[in-house]
C-alpha cells in the first residue's frame, strides 16, 4: 500500500493507494471513503486542536497501517495489556485526567474479550497536556468535532491503535446509555488493574454499545459477568 498525506491551505487529506481487497471494509470502518482505486480521508486544519507535524504523522501512519488493519481484521493479536500499560504511563506522567471505555474496560474486569484497540476518554481541559504527551505517537490528527458523539478525537499508535476521545455529548445517549456516553462520564467506577486505579463506566453500559454493533458473543459474555457478580 502507498500512503500519502496531501496538504493544502485549508485541509490535509490521507490518500491510500494499492489497497488489497481484504482491507477495504476495515478502512471504511475507519471513515475512509473509497474513490475509485484509492481510499481518502480529509481533515480541515481549522478543526485541529493544536499544530501537527504532518510529515511525521504520514511516516508513522504508513509504518503502522498494515499492523493496525491486521489487528482490526482479527488476523493478528494486539498486545493490549502492554499497550494499555504504556499508555497509562504516558497519561500519568503528564497528570492527564482520563477514563477507559470500550472493550478494554471490559477486559480489565476479567471479561474474556480480546481488545483490538484501546478507547481512552478525556476532556478538552487536557488538550495542552495531551499535545506534549503524545506528540511522538500521533497517526491521525487531534481535532474538534461538532456533529458526532464526542467533541473531539485523535488517534495514536502505542503497541496498537489507541483512540482518544473528548467530552461525550449529551445526545450520545438519546437511544440508550452507552459505555462511552454522557451518562457514563458522570457515573464512573474505579477498579484496580495491575496496581493501577482505573476509572471505567458501569459494566452494564457495555451491553447497549455492543448490541448496536451486533456483537452477540460479547453481549453474552458481559451478561454472564454481571450475573456472577
Amino acid at each position: 500500500m502507498n500512503v500519502k498525506i496531501e496538504e493544502t491551505t485549508n485541509h490535509i487529506e490521507y490518500v491510500i493507494k494499492d489497497v488489497p481487497s481484504q482491507y477495504h471494509d476495515t478502512l471504511k470502518h475507519y471513515f475512509f471513503t473509497q474513490n475509485e482505486d484509492q481510499f481518502v480521508k480529509s481533515y480541515r486544519k481549522d478543526t485541529f486542536m493544536f499544530p501537527h507535524n504532518i510529515s511525521e504523522i504520514e511516516s508513522r501512519f504508513s509504518k503502522h497501517l498494515v499492523e493496525m488493519l491486521e489487528i482490526t481484521n482479527g488476523n493478528k493479536s494486539m498486545d493490549w495489556e502492554l499497550s494499555l500499560s504504556r499508555t497509562i504511563e504516558i497519561l500519568d506522567e503528564k497528570n492527564i485526567k482520563w477514563w477507559l471505555a470500550g472493550s478494554t474496560a471490559c477486559a480489565i474486569r476479567g471479561i474474556n474479550i480480546k481488545p483490538r484497540d484501546i478507547d481512552i476518554m478525556t476532556y478538552k481541559s487536557e488538550i495542552s497536556k495531551i499535545k506534549h504527551a503524545f506528540k511522538n505517537y500521533i497517526i491521525e490528527p487531534f481535532h474538534y468535532i461538532n456533529d458526532w458523539v464526542v467533541s473531539g478525537f485523535g488517534v495514536v499508535f502505542i503497541e496498537g491503535r489507541v483512540d482518544i476521545a473528548f467530552d461525550p455529548v449529551e445526545s450520545c445517549d438519546d437511544n440508550g446509555r452507552l459505555d462511552f456516553g454522557y451518562y457514563a462520564s458522570n457515573n464512573l467506577e474505579t477498579i484496580q488493574w495491575k496496581g493501577k486505579q482505573i476509572k471505567v463506566p458501569p459494566v452494564e453500559l457495555h451491553i447497549k454499545s455492543n448490541e448496536i454493533r451486533r456483537r452477540t458473543e460479547r453481549v453474552k459474555l458481559i451478561k454472564e459477568y454481571i450475573e456472577k457478580r
